[in-house]
């Protein structure tokens, strides 16, 4: 019994593990691709996007195959991990830069001109939406849980408005979220500092 719930946590941990870092090359990605996006002066999404999670979903277990044959110092289990998590490392990059060429324009879903200034606004607040979900999805606490959905819906608010995009409520989110959020936040603090200290 003891050995088959060893063995369970392994597993669970073994996956807990792989969807943690699977987020962090997601928040890496997004980062990268804003950073596009503020060279190029635009804002665009496009379906070839879809193939970047599934080549970070297949690049994880390559990379930390790579880590583990590096530890272990075997040459031989070394490269091919490598040399395949680079490939798909390299092939997202591509993927995320070349979405943006006119030859792929028949599947924008959204491509809007806009100032630099806009762009650094709307990488800030993606990053700051990345991590929020990565927050959210790993943090036990209620109270932690409901910061960070606050903080997702006034992020994804920031980055849609200054394209115009659901105006009636990004202009609500930005300017009644937090006046309604903050006393329920503080509240909620307040009542967990108290469970604490009972």
């Amino acid at each position: 019994m003891t050995g088959s719930q060893a063995e369970n946590n392994r597993t669970r941990d073994s996956k807990n593990e792989f969807w943690i870092t699977v987020a962090l090359f997601h928040i890496y990605f997004i980062f990268f691709y804003m950073l596009v996006l503020i060279i190029f002066s635009r804002f665009t999404v496009s379906w070839l996007m879809i193939i970047v999670p599934f080549l970070i979903a297949a690049m994880v277990p390559l990379a930390k195959k790579g880590i583990m044959a590096e530890k272990e110092k075997s040459a031989k289990k070394e490269i091919l991990p490598t040399v395949g998590f680079l490939i798909l490392f390299a092939a997202a990059k591509l993927i995320l830069i070349f979405s943006l060429h006119d030859y792929f324009e028949s599947l924008y879903i959204i491509d809007l001109e806009s100032s630099a200034i806009d762009l650094i606004v709307v990488s800030i607040f993606t990053v700051i939406l990345a991590l929020a979900l990565y927050f959210l999805f790993t943090t036990d606490s209620w109270v932690n849980r409901f910061i960070f959905v606050i903080l997702s819906v006034y992020s994804l608010a920031r980055i849609l408005n200054p394209f115009n995009v659901m105006t009636a409520v990004t202009g609500w989110t930005l300017q009644y979220l937090t006046l309604i959020a903050l006393p329920i936040i503080l509240l909620a603090i307040f009542i967990k500092a108290n469970r604490r200290n009972e």
